[in-house]
């Protein structure tokens, strides 16, 4: 559950009890759902116009995916080529991005030339999604309509927000709120950022956590992997409801979306899988 971008329980409390330390209610998410995987592949459309198959080709990614429909609020995209003719592209697509209610977070300057870089996607809706329906205590609601300045507002009080929680003792001062900082903007559902918190401090994750299985829907969610769109979580909360919903929605939007005409077309596009056998290159040289 990691991210480069600014981007449990206590002792006291077992983790299960979760109204203990997430009192406070949510709004209801209808006016923020998200959309359907066809729906989805309709703005890949659009973006990958704008993109091109260098950069657009990402946007195939079940994280990325997940990202574009408004389930997530924020994916990253690792091995990424950037020049100045990328970093141009992308300058000339903001406006246009905005108004798909998207943002792509991405260096203005480069040191060299060229080099292999991370960026992130993010959702303004995904983000809403989130700050709605999250019991975690001290965030504050962020609405889609705020648009990017909104966004930019809200995000930069969101860390804040857990401090001050933490430090009016309302949060363990164990917590480490940079992990649930992390788990809240990529949109994972709140006992798995809990979980996950917990285990990287007092256990093994890869011993004591069980990790969800989204990718596995369909062969093409595991063939155009990226960074992945699974999360992780003690086996006594496989059925924690925000968690067996959250992964049976992603998974039926994946499912959508590799169905989808859009899809069905572009991964047979010559410019698209030269960009693919582009990134394996990339994804090969850096690890």
């Amino acid at each position: 559950m990691q991210t480069e971008f600014d981007s449990q329980c206590p002792d006291k409390i077992k983790v299960t009890k979760m109204k203990e330390f997430f009192p406070q209610e949510k709004q209801e998410l209808n006016k923020c759902e998200f959309l359907s995987g066809n729906e989805t592949a309709k703005i890949a459309e659009k973006a990958y116009t704008e993109l091109g198959s260098e950069l657009g080709c990402r946007l195939v990614e079940p994280n990325v995916v997940l990202t574009l429909s408004g389930m997530k609020g924020q994916a990253d995209i690792h091995w990424i080529n950037m020049d100045k003719e990328n970093i141009e592209k992308l300058r000339r697509s903001e406006l246009k991005f905005e108004k798909l209610g998207l943002k792509i977070v991405y260096p203005k300057k480069l040191k060299k030339d060229s080099t292999t870089i991370s960026i992130a996607i993010i959702n303004f809706k995904g983000m809403e999604r989130k700050s709605k329906s999250t019991k975690i205590l001290g965030i504050r609601t962020y609405e889609n309509k705020m648009g990017a300045k909104g966004f930019n507002d809200w995000y930069g009080l969101l860390f804040e927000s857990l401090e001050q929680m933490q430090e009016e003792g309302k949060i363990s001062k164990e917590v480490d709120l940079q992990v649930v900082f992390e788990g809240l903007i990529l949109g994972y559902p709140d006992q798995a950022i809990l979980d996950f918190e917990k285990c990287l401090r007092e256990g093994d994750i890869h011993k004591d956590l069980i990790e969800s299985d989204i990718s596995s829907v369909l062969p093409e969610a595991q063939k155009y992997q990226g960074a992945v769109p699974e999360f992780y979580f003690y086996l006594d909360h496989k059925n924690d409801i925000e968690i067996v919903d959250y992964i049976k929605k992603a998974k039926q939007v994946l499912c959508d979306f590799y169905k989808s005409d859009w899809f069905k077309n572009i991964e047979k596009d010559q410019e698209f899988l030269l960009a693919r056998e582009k990134i394996e290159k990339n994804k090969k040289s850096v690890l």
